[in-house]
């Protein structure tokens, strides 16, 4: 794959936005350590995790790097408690213009959290994933953490792991014919989401799709994730 990361691909789309509105909020889903919170720019920027682990030093570097660390508010919670205890705040700060999931790794809750991010999703804003598109079945495990799949590995787990997040793509296409969503080919695959006409779409039920196992994905992944080339993201970025 392309040595394209999820940053890059952020940050693209946000500076486009810019260049349109003039300010643009930024909300992500799962930060952890702030390995990619930190590296981005815009006016506002929401960090929710329910653990974050960010170190003093790591956090004093990171502002002083990139002024657009000021701007920074942290809520840590649960995806789920941030859309339902901090509607009014969302609403407040003006919505959300770009929006990137990488929270807990089970299809289901990835699908909730796309769908609820939507709620609050500024018109011509853009929801971003990472982890859809995993190079391997020990990568695609289910599990709650990286941890719990370290304490029991699965045959071939190199310490990469994406979960079954892949599943909510299909699950989306195949439920959601208003949005128009695909995967970027580059750092685990990242997805995208938008309102809009789908360009294909699938016809899995629920069921269906949690009965789906990584070699079917293995033979249809360019048909179940309308995979991109990784440079294909600069067309998307155009388009808005």
């Amino acid at each position: 794959m392309i040595d394209i990361k999820r940053y890059d691909i952020i940050q693209a789309f946000l500076d486009k936005i810019k260049q349109k509105k003039g300010k643009v909020n930024y909300v992500e889903i799962g930060v952890q350590t702030g390995f990619c919170f930190f590296k981005i720019k815009a006016d506002k920027k929401v960090a929710v995790d329910p653990n974050f682990i960010i170190k003093p030093t790591k956090k004093i570097k990171a502002y002083l790097n990139n002024f657009s660390n000021f701007n920074n508010v942290f809520f840590e919670l649960t995806s789920d408690d941030f859309f339902s205890q901090k509607a009014d705040y969302i609403k407040e700060i003006g919505g959300i213009d770009v929006i990137f999931v990488d929270g807990l790794h089970m299809h289901e809750q990835v699908v909730v959290d796309v769908e609820n991010s939507l709620r609050f999703l500024n018109e011509g804003g853009v929801i971003l994933m990472h982890d859809c598109n995993p190079a391997s079945y020990a990568a695609s495990v289910r599990g709650y953490s990286p941890m719990e799949i370290r304490k029991n590995p699965p045959p071939g787990w190199t310490g990469e792991w994406n979960g079954d997040t892949w599943k909510a793509l299909v699950e989306l296409r195949s439920r959601r014919k208003d949005l128009k969503i695909a995967v970027f080919d580059c750092d685990y695959g990242i997805g995208y989401v938008v309102p809009g006409k789908p360009e294909n779409g699938l016809d899995f039920n629920v069921e269906e799709v949690k009965a789906l196992t990584y070699d079917n994905l293995e033979q249809n992944r360019e048909h179940y994730l309308n995979l991109k080339e990784a440079n294909k993201y600069k067309e998307y970025v155009s388009a808005l």
